[in-house]
């Protein structure tokens, strides 16, 4: 059954109709589904799917100021229910569906045939997620045009040495970068580690070079697990990205960088993964949002890291 988005603050607007295909992009570029003419919105924002049970997911295209369900920031494809609140930018949409299929544990993202997407491939990973502290501060003391000069030069440089560290960027989400590493070669976890440094001092960096008012640093979460990777949207018009709770967890554990003044914060199994540098890691148990028991992370600093990798280089 089709759905449609009504406008919650204008509702004698019409209603956007989710019907007649399996897809619909939300964004600014005319070339989407659904145009949103407005400065806080991205390009290509996000992108609602439509599976052959009558489900629908969100998705968030990696927009500058997000996608948000009820109030939370998305950061995998979530499902939508009747009744459930959209935020894009200052616009909120109403999702409604009348006689919504319940759900059920087989209503994952799957394989439709040529009009939609299948999540194909099971790749074991490290993610990072690194973001910039104090962001929002920032922005009011120094205003937009310094923060757009500030994330175009720190979107380039970040992919720039993700890249060189044999990583791929999922994407940039406001003033944060999501990245992943494939667990194909031994030493990918040491590829990770000096990247996460190389961040950080890149954004120290830009910070002088742009005379902000204090020295700018980021917090880094990496989490290693089993992610779904594969082709999202319909043929011609796809995005590659990743899904998985290795994801939010990863997530989850760098906004606790910022809540514990944290620098950098492993996952249990990346941490598992290490072959040295153990000693530098202190045990610290996490409350993180979504999880019914604690998690186990390991924090350290830049600082810290960055003697190690270098002693061992030194070997």
């Amino acid at each position: 059954m089709s759905a449609i988005l009504i406008f919650k603050n204008q509702p004698a607007l019409p209603p956007w109709k989710l019907c007649a295909r399996r897809s619909f992009r939300i964004g600014r570029h005319p070339e989407n589904d659904f145009i949103l003419e407005e400065s806080w919105i991205s390009r290509r924002h996000a992108m609602i799917q439509q599976e052959s049970n009558n489900h629908y997911h969100i998705i968030d295209l990696g927009s500058a100021n997000g996608t948000f369900v009820n109030g939370n920031r998305i950061v995998t494809p979530t499902p939508l229910r009747a009744g459930d609140i959209i935020a894009l930018g200052k616009t909120e949409l109403i999702f409604d569906q009348q006689s919504a299929p319940k759900l059920t544990p087989t209503s994952s993202l799957q394989n439709l045939g040529d009009e939609t997407i299948a999540f194909v491939n099971q790749r074991r990973v490290t993610i990072l997620v690194c973001d910039i502290h104090r962001y929002t501060e920032l922005s009011e003391a120094v205003g937009n045009e310094k923060i757009s000069t500030l994330l175009r030069h720190w979107n380039k440089k970040a992919t720039e040495i993700i890249r060189h560290h044999r990583g791929q960027v999922d994407k940039f989400i406001g003033d944060a970068v999501l990245a992943f590493w494939l667990q194909d070669e031994s030493a990918h976890l040491e590829q990770v580690l000096t990247a996460a440094i190389r961040l950080n001092r890149m954004t120290a960096v830009l910070g002088e070079k742009l005379s902000f008012p204090w020295p700018l640093t980021t917090g880094v979460a990496i989490n290693s697990g089993t992610i779904m990777l594969g082709n999202l949207g319909v043929d011609g018009s796809r995005d590659f990205t990743m899904v998985g709770d290795a994801v939010n967890v990863a997530f989850r554990l760098e906004s606790q960088t910022k809540a514990e003044s944290r620098e950098i914060i492993l996952g249990q199994q990346t941490y598992d993964q290490l072959t040295r540098h153990h000693e530098i890691f202190t045990p610290q148990t996490f409350i993180l949002k979504g999880k019914n028991n604690k998690v186990q992370g390991y924090s350290t600093t830049f600082k810290k890291l960055a003697n190690a990798i270098t002693s061992v280089g030194k070997q």
